[in-house]
């Protein structure tokens, strides 16, 4: 008989290290292809698809190839500057979007660790399937391990929340390594008081630290605090069991004490080092009217999206510009998986084993039901502001706890059907019809209400993918594996269509306004370059890659300062004083500059010849559309098939 753990007598990998294994290889094969799912064929010329080997880009993914990836190129140009003029003003750049800066901060974002080895192509493809695909794939099947799944079910429900149509869409930097982070923390917590060893102990302590400090570095409140609600509970839950009789206690909370000890201090350390370092551009954040002061208030989640995940493969399969879906752009209608009704069904009307007892073998499972009560009541219930003040909970956008929703079914599905097959005992009818019923009744009544572009979606294609999940969760429930392994294939069918894969980053390494933003940046006097939009959203992502001084590039935080040169009486804070992409125009001679707009998006009118302009350091001009301003003098004029000129001018200010 082959010994516990491993594939026969002869098999040198044991199990567990099958699924860690497979990904690595996926991770290595992917990057060294240089292959990633990035939208930058956007910067291609003609129509979109420049490098793209399969699927389509997806132009409603701004913050991934209009924003993020050129920062990315930039930094790499420009050797890792921890600040640099990038927006109104100078930023620190490794405050936000995790944009690798000095090499030991690699430390707090060990993911970024590519940009410090290869080229920027194989480098940014490397951490693109380590950031949305290993490290949240890795972190939730080491947790599950952890909560005593079995190797193929905590790969499975690993898989589920990986290729989920919310972790599709939602390329941020958060998604990924919120997930990962806090899973590997939860996990290395668990495996450190479980420890007979002490050094073992300790070195699974540190790894927590260090784990929970990279989940806290991500500094996106709303899945930094929702993942550790999640795994903390799940973590307690899972070390509640080992509790010992009293004579055995006082050893038991030392240990306990030790190890929280030694993980607070390795985490301590980084967050301290972290902060002092960014002290300045976090406090800029916190103080900024988005996101520092931003507020959320509760019950505003939508259950039709809650439960709308087996549809995604209608809207996303569809062709043509960004769709409206049930009135919000279509990543803000991704979901994950959704199937806590289903399992909180089955173990109310289980009458073979009591729902708390024995608590030991069922603390995971209602401490993660539990949690997901108090999500659940974020989402729908109309809160008192109070009361998310008190909890934290404003800090989070209730359409964000979709990602932590998505961890917890895959799980409380996977520690249901373990426990199943453990036991030997298959679920009876009631509670088997009653889980798949609560699945089934809320997904078709989401898939009818679907609206794509204001029209339903084609019913049959609604009754055919609620058919195809609610057997997949069926099964799981019954403690059949081929639910699982059915309910993964369907999401890495919709998972398929959403991203597309890219090689490397041509478009936009050689689109034009890059190309002229290296000549500038190269030219002596060139000062730092206001770029008028007029319509070309890639001119501004081409110039950023360059590394040119850009005071029209994104404004990862406001700098107070800088903006008070257009701004000085602070009439536009409301305005200006966020995180934000500004759309830059020319203004008429002599005219006060303009400022207006809300949200992440807002519109800046200036005299390219207002002296004020000078105070932030513009010397160059750049615009798809020829000026006439008497202090402009043309330098440049780049052509590009598929492309609008481009005209760049030297600001002339003697004239």
């Amino acid at each position: 008989m082959a010994p516990r753990g491993r594939l026969h007598p002869f098999a040198p990998i044991p199990v567990a290290w099958l699924f860690p294994l497979l990904v690595a290889l996926v991770v290595v094969v992917l990057g060294s292809l240089e292959l990633s799912g990035s939208s930058a064929s956007l910067y291609a010329e003609r129509a979109p698809g420049g490098d793209v080997v399969v699927g389509r880009a997806r132009r409603d993914r701004t913050d991934e190839w209009w924003v993020r990836t050129p920062l990315l190129v930039r930094q790499k140009a420009l050797g890792f500057p921890s600040e640099n003029n990038i927006g109104v003003g100078e930023h620190d750049m490794g405050v936000l979007s995790d944009i690798p800066t000095s090499a030991w901060q690699v430390l707090a974002r060990p993911h970024t660790f590519p940009y410090y080895v290869f080229g920027i192509e194989r480098a940014f493809a490397f951490e693109w399937w380590i950031m949305f695909f290993a490290l949240p794939a890795l972190g939730l099947y080491a947790l599950a391990l952890q909560l005593r799944l079995r190797p193929l079910t905590s790969a499975l429900v690993a898989l589920l929340v990986v290729l989920c149509p919310f972790v599709q869409w939602w390329t941020g930097t958060w998604t990924g390594t919120s997930i990962g982070y806090a899973c590997l923390a939860g996990a290395a917590l668990i495996t450190a008081v479980r420890a007979r060893s002490r050094s073992w102990r300790v070195a699974w302590a540190a790894l927590a630290g260090w784990s929970g400090a990279c989940l806290a570095i991500v500094l996106y409140p709303p899945t930094v605090f929702s993942m550790a609600l999640v795994v903390g509970a799940a973590t307690v839950a899972a070390i509640a069991p080992s509790f010992p009789p009293p004579d055995r206690r006082r050893q038991w909370w030392l240990g306990l004490v030790a190890v929280l000890g030694v993980g607070c201090a390795v985490g301590g350390a980084l967050l301290v080092a972290f902060f002092v370092v960014h002290r300045g551009g976090i406090e800029a954040v916190n103080d900024s009217v988005y996101p520092g002061q931003r507020r959320n208030s509760a019950g505003t989640g939508d259950l039709r999206i809650l439960f709308g995940a087996p549809f995604d493969l209608i809207e996303s399969a569809r062709s043509g510009p960004p769709l409206n879906i049930n009135g919000t752009n279509q990543s803000e209608a991704a979901a994950g998986l959704f199937t806590v009704f289903a399992v909180t069904g089955a173990v109310l009307l289980d009458r073979t084993r009591a729902a708390w007892r024995p608590w030991r073998d069922r603390a995971v499972l209602i401490g993660l039901l539990g949690v997901s009560a108090v999500l659940l009541a974020w989402y729908l219930a109309p809160i008192p502001d109070v009361v998310g003040r008190l909890t934290m909970f404003d800090r989070v956008r209730p359409d964000r706890l979709l990602m932590p929703f998505a961890v917890v079914s895959a799980l409380v599905l996977g520690l249901f059907l373990d426990t199943h097959r453990r036991s030997g005992k298959k679920l009876r009818l009631l509670p088997l019809a009653a889980g798949t019923a609560a699945f089934a009744v809320p997904t078709i009544w989401a898939g009818f209400a679907l609206r794509i572009d204001g029209e339903p979606a084609p019913r049959w294609q609604v009754l055919l993918l609620a058919a195809a999940f609610t057997a997949g969760v069926g099964l799981a429930l019954s403690g059949a594996r081929l639910g699982l392994w059915l309910l993964v294939a369907v999401v890495a069918l919709s998972a398929a269509t959403i991203n597309p894969l890219q090689h490397g980053l041509d478009p936009l390494l050689h689109h034009p306004a890059t190309a002229l933003g290296r000549e500038l940046r190269a030219r002596p006097g060139t000062g730092a370059v206001l770029n008028f939009w007029g319509g070309d959203i890639t001119a501004r992502g081409g110039l950023t890659a360059s590394g040119v001084d850009l005071v029209s590039g994104v404004n990862i935080y406001p700098n107070k300062a800088a903006w008070r040169v257009l701004d000085p009486t602070d009439a536009e804070r409301e305005a200006w004083d966020r995180y934000n992409n500004a759309i830059w125009n020319p203004a008429p001679p002599a005219a006060e500059p303009q400022i207006a707009g809300a949200g992440d998006t807002i519109a800046v009118s200036v005299d390219p010849c207002d002296p004020r302009l000078a105070r932030l350091g513009v010397g160059t001009v750049v615009s798809i559309e020829q000026l006439s301003s008497p202090c402009l003098i043309e330098t440049d004029r780049v052509r590009s098939v598929g492309h609008p000129t481009l005209y760049a001018y030297r600001i002339d200010r003697r004239s």
